[in-house]
Order: structure tokens, then C-alpha cells, then sequence
């Protein structure tokens, strides 16, 4: 750490420049995107159970069942293989 600290407070580089290869920024854009799809798969999936709560608390029958949760996943392409799939590069 010490050396690290003197080699900045003389103008020094201790860490060496790192290129990312064409592949590299592919693979982290397919990443970007399947974070962005849990991202939103969650937000569907918390509107889905705060709607069932609602109408729970008024003694309705859930607007969404068991089917339609198992369904989110297909919806925003997170399955296992579509995942594989879009990460092949």
C-alpha cells in the first residue's frame, strides 16, 4: 500500500492498462441485458404479488395464480437454455 501511495505522489502508474477485446464488450453487453430483463421480470413479479395482497385484503380471488408466475421467466427470455443462448458468443 505504501509503495503504491509513493508511486502516485510522484506522477507514477501502478496498475497496468487493461484492453478489452471485441468479444469482451459483447459478452458484457449480453450480461447488461440479462440483468436488465431480471431487473424487470422482479418488477412484474412484485406488481403480481401486490395486486394478489390487495385483493386478498378484500376477500377477492387472486388475480394471478400459480401458472402465471411460472410464466415470467419465458416472458422475458430468463430460462435456463435462452440464457445459455444468449451468452454463447
Amino acid at each position: 500500500m505504501n509503495q503504491q501511495i509513493d508511486a502516485l505522489s510522484v506522477g507514477q502508474s501502478t496498475s497496468r492498462e487493461v484492453c478489452m477485446t471485441e468479444r469482451d464488450v459483447l459478452m458484457m453487453r449480453q450480461v447488461a441485458y440479462i440483468i436488465s430483463q431480471s431487473v424487470c421480470a422482479v418488477a412484474r413479479l412484485e406488481a403480481m404479488k401486490a395486486l394478489n395482497a390487495e385483493r386478498a385484503r378484500h376477500d377477492l380471488a387472486s388475480a394471478y395464480s400459480e401458472a402465471d408466475y411460472e410464466r415470467i421467466p419465458i416472458d422475458f427470455g430468463l430460462t435456463h437454455n435462452a440464457v445459455l443462448t444468449i451468452l454463447q458468443v
